[in-house]
């Protein structure tokens, strides 16, 4: 097996204690791959996902802005500088970079998600409703973008347009614990 190959499984085997929650393994995983193939724009972008979820943000960070250096229209790589933004409740910078991302991806549902939140925590409300409806344009079943409008709405005391957003939910999935619980709080 070459160093590539042996970076790739190293890097694979990061992907699955991912999946599975285990980050500190796969951020050993991708470290390792790292160390065989430093100049691996998915590699950085995963190990900076990780120390995201380990809450090592000047890590993740600092990698991602290798990432920039390798390649600059990667689409994880604004989304997570966006999250690290977010995390530091920096909500103008966070927006800022999760707008790169959709500008490179329009249909990157995560990237809207978390604009619509970025807009709705700064309070900027019908900003946070158009990126949730830009949402059902891609997926008009999206139940957790009706709801969040739904809750937006009913913060702006637009009743009877919520719960118009919490019924469609509610049809879309019956089982929808926030949809009701929402629709409840309405009545």
């Amino acid at each position: 097996m070459n160093t590539f190959e042996i970076a790739r499984n190293l890097f694979l085997d990061g992907l699955k204690h991912f999946q599975n929650q285990e980050f500190q393994d796969a951020e050993y995983s991708f470290l390792k791959s790292l160390e065989l193939v430093p100049e691996r724009a998915s590699t950085l972008n995963n190990l900076a996902a990780t120390q995201i979820k380990l809450k090592k943000f000047d890590e993740a960070e600092k990698n991602l802005n290798h990432v920039i250096s390798i390649d600059e229209n990667s689409i994880d790589l604004w989304l997570n500088l966006g999250a690290i933004c977010l995390e530091r409740d920096q909500l103008t910078q966070a927006i800022f970079y999760l707008e790169r991302c959709v500008e490179l991806d329009p249909h990157h549902i995560l990237g809207w998600k978390l604009i619509a939140q970025s807009h709705d925590q700064n309070r900027e409300f019908n900003k946070a409703i158009s990126c949730f409806k830009k949402i059902l344009e891609f997926n008009p079943n999206d139940v957790d973008a009706l709801i969040s409008i739904g809750a937006i709405l009913n913060d702006l005391k637009e009743y009877d347009a919520s719960i118009q957003y919490h019924q469609l939910a509610i049809e879309i999935d019956p089982n929808s614990t926030n949809g009701y619980v929402n629709m409840l709080s309405l009545i």
